[in-house]
């Protein structure tokens, strides 16, 4: 087989890296000692190696995370205090193999939003995929697609997805059509898999929100029972900030 045939070859199968990695074993005079099945092995991780960058690269598009740069080094130092837990929830994410789920409650500026997408940025790493989501607005995005009969297909899109962080669950009061739809999203991904979802308010002042107890209980079991709690405490960040601005 000629060169340009390999070439031709590599470019319908959209190989570019291994068409790369073939024209350099091609020029060095080092590859030619080498076995055929060690050639062959550089060449198909080369590709290999390329098309998870690429993979990575989309999966992080398609999270849509508020701090998509956010690296979970940075939490460890800031959030010394809970260097064991988030060092056991990233170990090899057998939480998520578990279908268990991630509360991050702490006052507004401690880093919740900025923990949880470290988080999806080192789960991403390891071809875990993500969907990031203000809760409000999951919640008017479920209303919008119940009112043109699209529930079910949306619903399955994000149930597909491992981990859905939900940002900022709050606590003003839901509508009756909105605490059912909640409840049925929350009953869905129920062993099937994981949430994060930050607050600013722990999680027994929830309940407020759902003004029907019987189904904030059912949600709110759903959700603790199978979770890691994660408080963060501390100064916001913002605050900090400003002040070394202003003693500048």
């Amino acid at each position: 087989m000629d060169k340009l045939t390999i070439k031709q070859l590599c470019a319908k199968l959209s190989a570019s890296e291994l068409l790369i990695a073939f024209e350099e074993q091609y020029r060095e005079s080092a590859y030619k000692n080498m076995a055929f099945e060690d050639r062959l092995r550089d060449l198909l991780q080369a590709q290999y190696d390329a098309n998870n960058v690429k993979r990575r690269a989309r999966m992080g598009q398609q999270a849509h995370l508020r701090w998509p740069d956010a690296t979970i080094e940075d939490c460890f130092k800031r959030h010394s205090a809970h260097r064991r837990l988030l060092a056991d929830i990233l170990m090899e994410f057998d939480w998520v193999g578990r279908n268990e789920n991630i509360v991050i409650t702490g006052k507004t500026g401690v880093g919740k939003t900025h923990l949880a997408c470290a988080i999806a940025n080192a789960a991403m790493n390891k071809g875990i995929t993500v969907l990031f989501k203000r809760f409000y607005n999951l919640l008017l995005e479920l209303v919008a697609v119940e009112n043109e009969m699209n529930l079910k297909r949306f619903r399955n899109k994000l149930n597909r997805t491992n981990i859905v962080i939900l940002d900022d669950w709050g606590l003003a009061p839901l509508c009756d059509r909105e605490r059912h739809l909640l409840f049925e999203f929350i009953e869905s991904r129920e062993c099937k898999a994981s949430l994060i979802i930050t607050s600013q308010y722990d999680t027994k002042d929830w309940y407020g929100a759902f003004q029907d107890h019987t189904l904030a209980d059912s949600v709110l079991d759903r959700i603790v029972s199978y979770a890691h709690v994660i408080k963060l405490e501390g100064e916001s960040a913002r605050c900090i900030a400003r002040e070394g601005e202003d003693n500048e």
